[in-house]
């Protein structure tokens, strides 16, 4: 069952999420996308991401919670809750920092946003409760996100390819290029986080645009981004700075 959402469609400004596996390149294009977009005199701003909190907030204080485990998709044992408390500190993130962003007029990119809570939370859940349908799992996720949380306005979806992208994946790439290494464990958790993708673009055909970017460079993807963003933004009619 399709949740009802809530986007900025009535807001000056716009929401743009990059989604993928690891290693997708996500990072990169949002970093080249906002330079890009500065250039041409739009205002950007570049939602947090989980090393932008600090324990002083109510969004760093949940993130501590979930990092005490040391597990790289924030798996501590207990799926619903680990799932609530992602949720919660997304909705605080949206409601605190985003809204304010896309009232002034702001082009918001999220590297990662909604998409991601739900493609990489139904997993775990899948193994604590084999009972019940991948379907059933999928709709408690997006009613987990229909309130409380700003919905993109356009998701960039960059095709799964597991082969391509898990041996290029880094961690914490802005403290480090060492390579992140995953498990076959991890390696069997991301193939079920691409079918999700999938079947994401199934139920959200008019926002997720995929983008295949086998054997692209990055001015390629970047290019080919700017394409379908820039005429996203002129239709919208966002404003830039005066």
């Amino acid at each position: 069952m399709k949740q009802d959402v809530e986007t900025s469609h009535k807001l000056p400004g716009v929401k743009i999420s990059f989604e993928g596996i690891d290693g997708s390149g996500k990072t990169t294009q949002t970093l080249l996308v906002q330079n890009h977009l500065e250039r041409m005199g739009y205002k950007v701003f570049r939602a947090p991401d989980n090393s932008d909190a600090s324990e002083e907030n109510l969004d760093g204080k949940i993130l501590s919670i979930l990092r005490k485990e040391k597990d790289r998709f924030f798996r501590i044992g207990h799926p619903v809750t680990e799932n609530l408390l992602l949720a919660s500190r997304a909705a605080f993130i949206d409601k605190t920092i985003t809204l304010s962003k896309l009232k002034s007029g702001y082009v918001v990119l999220a590297d990662r946003d909604v998409d991601t809570f739900i493609a990489y939370g139904i997993p775990n859940l899948q193994d604590a409760y084999p009972n019940k349908k991948p379907e059933e799992l999928m709709d408690w996720m997006i009613s987990i996100v229909s309130i409380g949380r700003i919905h993109p306005d356009l998701t960039i979806l960059f095709k799964p390819n597991l082969n391509q992208f898990l041996s290029r994946a880094t961690v914490g790439i802005y403290k480090t290029n060492q390579k992140d290494n995953f498990s076959l464990e991890d390696w069997k958790f991301m193939e079920k986080i691409a079918t999700y993708y999938e079947r994401l673009k199934e139920i959200f055909p008019e926002r997720i645009l995929v983008f295949d970017i086998t054997n692209k460079n990055k001015q390629e993807i970047l290019e080919e981004l700017l394409h379908t963003i820039i005429p996203f933004l002129e239709k919208r009619n966002v404003p830039k700075k005066k």
